[in-house]
């Protein structure tokens, strides 16, 4: 597992409560997104989750081709 939901069980209907996501597959929680009324109010990372998200912003960067030459005006 590397996506857990956390839901209000003293509620009805399905009430978010929390999310956790393990981002490297290590099987411990390195994202945490926080709710209040079906709403993201707070995000936590772990350092180790920091960690990959920067790199694999980096790798997304080196292998992303360069955006193409704007087509030329149709006349």
């Amino acid at each position: 597992l590397d996506h857990w939901i956390v839901y209000d069980t003293a509620k009805e209907g399905e009430v978010v409560l929390r999310e956790e996501i393990d981002l490297n597959g290590d099987g411990a929680v390195d994202l945490w997104s926080y709710y209040e009324n079906g709403r993201v109010v707070r995000r936590d990372v772990s350092a180790v989750g920091l960690e990959h998200m920067t790199r694999q912003e980096k790798d997304a960067h080196v292998v992303s081709p360069p955006d193409p030459a704007p087509a030329p005006p149709i006349q």
